[in-house]
């Protein structure tokens, strides 16, 4: 049983395409999940904030980010069921439904960050301390670091050479 976190981004809709094709694969089951933030959530009275967070992600949108996974797995054959959860914090979210789902397996859609060490986020952190089962982390880009970018003297240099 394989759990997706998934929260609309191009990043976390790769993790979740690799899923349903594991899924496919190995005639698995995927449950997608997206947390859905305490300011996201109607509250009974609402401050200037919250209209305003909620007017920059409405809670029909959580409902779309989840939508579209569904369908990802239409074309393959892969039914994969919808949750949503909101309580603590994403890495929360996620190890409270490998719990109550049984999942033996994460698909996360991460991006590195720039740096000497490996960094994939503070959720995949969490989740690699703390889960109860495999992980599997899908890459989306290179990062992008000063040190990897060449000086302005470099780029001229580099550009009078390929042409000449």
């Amino acid at each position: 049983s394989i759990l997706v976190p998934v929260t609309g981004t191009a990043t976390s809709r790769r993790g979740a395409e690799f899923a349903i094709a594991l899924a496919q694969a190995a005639r698995g089951s995927v449950t997608a999940l997206h947390f859905v933030a305490q300011s996201q959530r109607p509250a009974p009275t609402r401050s200037w904030q919250r209209e305003l967070g909620a007017a920059i992600a409405p809670m029909r949108s959580a409902d779309a980010v989840i939508r579209e996974i569904v369908r990802l797995g239409d074309p393959y054959g892969v039914a994969v069921k919808p949750a949503m959860r909101g309580a603590g914090t994403s890495q929360d979210a996620i190890l409270q439904q490998i719990k109550s789902g049984g999942h033996n397996l994460v698909v996360m859609g991460v991006s590195l960050r720039p740096g000497e060490q490996l960094d994939l986020g503070q959720t995949a952190a969490a989740l690699l301390d703390k889960a109860g089962c495999s992980l599997m982390f899908v890459v989306s880009e290179q990062p992008t670091s000063v040190a990897d970018t060449p000086a302005p003297s470099e780029r001229a240099a580099g550009g009078a050479k390929s042409a000449a």
